[in-house]
C-alpha cells in the first residue's frame, strides 16, 4: 500500500475546492442552511416547552389527560386517558 503525504492530500483537496468554486459554494451553503434549519426547528419547539414547563410541574405528574374535541360528534366519545 502507498503511503501518501497529509500535506499532498491536502494541497490536492484545496486545488479541487478553487477549481470548482460553484460547487463548493453551493455545497457550503447547503450545509449552513441544514443546520440552521435543525437549530431553527430546535428553537422553534424548545421555546414553548421551556415557557410552559414550570406551570404544569405544579400540577404533579399525573393529571394529564388526553380527550378527542367533540368537533366530530357522529363518533362515540372515547373515555379519557390518564397518564
Amino acid at each position: 500500500m502507498r503511503q501518501i503525504k497529509f500535506s499532498r492530500e491536502l494541497a490536492s483537496g484545496i486545488q479541487t475546492l478553487l477549481l470548482h468554486k460553484l460547487r463548493s459554494f453551493l455545497t457550503m451553503l447547503g450545509v449552513v442552511f441544514g443546520v440552521g434549519s435543525v437549530v431553527a426547528m430546535l428553537a422553534v419547539g424548545e421555546g414553548p416547552a421551556k415557557r410552559h414547563w414550570p406551570r404544569s410541574e405544579n400540577w404533579g405528574a399525573t393529571i394529564f389527560s388526553f380527550r378527542r374535541s367533540n368537533r366530530w360528534k357522529k363518533m362515540p366519545q372515547a373515555p379519557p386517558l390518564h397518564l
